[in-house]
């Protein structure tokens, strides 16, 4: 059997969010609202009497007691007349009969209710004057997250509150719902200045940090990794920054990570280079192809290299900044004969077999234009 204590537990806490919104507004005048019920309690009440008391003396029967007043002073009697039957029948009509006048009831009875919106004009549910309004708790609670700050776990969307003035540990948030399959894009448009980085990105970023996601973000002022880096780190994340500015000061990833173990990824890593370090016509000319073929040889050659007992070097001394080092200080001739004593199962033959197919007085040439673009891997 539940205990009592439960229950009660139970109602608190659903009505607490109902009623507590109201009493932190009202709390400062709460005596003064108790003394004003009291008194319109009390007016009520001989209201009710008068007109019991009145009945009774407009259709009294002969042996009936004679009503000598319809006024009713005693406030006891007053307060509790109320709860008689005659005072609920009575309360009852003059409630329906408020509904009635002021289309309260109709609107209840009929369905048809007209929004009031906070703008200042109230919204038809045929649509004569248009549509267009706030959502509603339960109209949002279809597609988003609704609930309290540690209920929600998708991305926050913003506060919802009955009246602007309910504090704010009654509010309600409004969060994406995230489903595995659909399109969780968002976009957020705003001028400068309007709060997009306040409201949005930035409680974004803390909701990943929360949830153990991992987030690339592009923050050309370094604004957003000043702000938040001390928190995604706190939460257990490695935190980078790629600075194009000053590479000194950036941190690095090595692209070529890997491709010992997946070498067909080598072909991503080689085309991704060359498509973006040649204008809009020289993606696909003779130049950029030979030049394709050289640095996928030179990375299959890198990514293999082994020390002297046959163990792949650190993967710090096989980077793309080895692949320049290589153009940079050894002849093509050099790197030619390296790539020709390789067996002819490793991955770096086929590509260097069809570099060698240019004319011999073009080789020069094309190692010159593969350094060019692999300059910024000097660091």
């Amino acid at each position: 059997m539940p205990r009592l204590s439960k229950l009660i537990e139970k109602l608190e806490d659903y009505l607490e969010p109902k009623i507590g919104p109201w009493y932190e507004r009202h709390k400062k005048k709460l005596p003064l609202y108790a003394a004003l019920v009291l008194v319109g309690w009390y007016f009520y009440g001989m209201l009710l009497n008068s007109i019991r008391l009145g009945t009774a003396a407009t259709f009294h029967k002969a042996g009936d007691e004679v009503v000598e007043s319809i006024w009713v002073f005693n406030p006891f009697r007053n307060w509790f007349v109320l709860f008689t039957p005659f005072g609920l029948g009575a309360t009852a009509v003059i409630a329906l009969l408020i509904c009635l006048f002021t289309g309260t009831g109709y609107k209840w009875f009929s369905g048809y209710k007209a929004t009031r919106d906070s703008r200042g004009f109230d919204i038809l549910p045929d649509g004569t004057h248009g549509s267009s309004s706030f959502l509603t708790k339960k109209e949002m609670g279809e597609f988003l997250e609704v609930g309290t700050v540690t209920e929600v776990k998708g991305m926050m969307l913003g506060k919802y509150k009955r009246r602007d003035k309910d504090p704010d540990k009654y509010a309600l948030y409004a969060a994406h719902r995230m489903v595995p399959g659909d399109n969780n894009n968002l976009l957020c448009i705003g001028a400068p200045g309007s709060g997009k980085s306040r409201g949005f990105i930035i409680p974004f970023l803390m909701g990943c940090a929360q949830r153990g996601e991992s987030v690339f973000v592009t923050d050309p002022k370094a604004e957003l990794f000043e702000k938040l880096s001390p928190y995604f780190r706190e939460k257990g994340h490695y935190v980078k920054a790629v600075n194009f500015l000053d590479m000194a000061h950036s941190d690095g990833w090595n692209c070529l990570y890997g491709l010992d173990k997946e070498p067909q990824l080598a072909q991503t890593v080689a085309n991704t280079i060359i498509q973006n370090t040649s204008g809009a016509r020289e993606s696909d000319d003779f130049w950029s192809r030979a030049e394709l073929n050289l640095l996928m040889a030179l990375i299959h050659y890198v990514v293999n290299l082994k020390d002297a007992h046959g163990n792949l070097l650190p993967i710090e001394k096989r980077g793309l900044g080895d692949v320049y080092q290589l153009l940079a200080h050894q002849s093509i001739q050099d790197i030619n004969r390296t790539l020709a004593q390789l067996p002819p199962d490793h991955p770096a033959k086929g590509h260097h077999g069809l570099f060698l197919k240019a004319k011999e007085n073009l080789w020069g040439s094309i190692a010159i234009g593969l350094g060019n673009r692999l300059a910024i891997f000097l660091l």
